[in-house]
């Protein structure tokens, strides 16, 4: 049978290309591909188990079995990082280009249930729509949380860029299940969030959201649960960009 396995940020750079194509055994499972891919690839190694995989954009485990034509996706920690990785000036100039044209246009919200909104892409953050969609005469208290480029990164060496990647539609879907799940656990909150792909100078908006209750502390701990979420299993990924011209895949922060 014939998998197509997608590579991101740092697992990309490990494999030295963004999509495979393999042709496996029936019956092979999740695992049997990943331990082939490591043995063809040993830069992978440097994962260890927080490597994941994803079967047809879900989060599945080494025993999930393949059928012909799935699409797996490796993805790397989007908590944690990866080596440095330096990029051509040409390269570099045309994705600036690339991301300055798509950026041009504000991002969309898609709704979500009774409730929810939320986007993804490359285009501009709509905060101002984010905070009218929230907002109500039952809402008591509404927290507005905005996540920046800063100067330094985590280990103090300064940036001047950050580059945002996502495997899009298993973050979309991520993000709905999100918004889903925030508006059950606190079902009397309003909640709309947005984050950015692609290239952000220092003091750009990367993510948006916005939490409207009746009640401060439901406002305040459901934001705090989506940024922490978004971490934590959005498969979406930065790369710190250097005054050199070189890059760094690290941790959300």
């Amino acid at each position: 049978m014939r998998i197509s396995v997608r590579l991101f940020a740092g697992a990309a750079e490990a494999v030295g290309a963004r999509q495979i194509d393999l042709e496996l055994a029936g019956g092979s499972t999740a695992g049997q591909l990943l331990d082939r891919l490591l043995g063809e690839h040993p830069a992978l190694a440097r994962f260890g188990p927080s490597l994941l995989v994803a079967v047809n954009r879900r989060y599945a485990g080494r025993e999930a079995v393949l059928a012909d034509g799935d699409e797996v996706a490796l993805i790397p920690p989007v908590s944690g990082g990866s080596g440095d990785a330096g990029e051509a000036k040409q390269a570099a100039a045309a994705k600036r280009a690339a991301a300055e044209e798509a950026a041009a246009a504000p991002l969309c919200l898609e709704p979500v249930g009774e409730g929810g909104w939320f986007a993804l892409g490359g285009g501009q953050l709509p905060v101002a729509e984010c905070m009218a969609r929230v907002q109500g005469a039952g809402m008591g208290a509404v927290v507005l949380f905005l996540g920046t480029v800063r100067r330094r990164g985590g280990d103090d060496r300064e940036v001047v860029a950050l580059e945002y990647e996502a495997y899009e539609p298993m973050a979309q879907q991520e993000l709905r299940a999100l918004v889903e799940r925030t508006l059950r656990r606190w079902p009397a909150t309003r909640v709309a969030l947005a984050h950015r792909t692609g290239r952000l100078e220092v003091g750009e908006a990367s993510v948006v959201i916005a939490v409207a209750a009746p009640h401060r502390a439901e406002a305040y701990e459901a934001s705090r649960y989506l940024i922490e979420e978004i971490k934590s299993v959005v498969p979406i990924w930065k790369r710190e960009i250097h005054p050199d011209g070189s890059g760094a895949w690290v941790h959300h922060a």
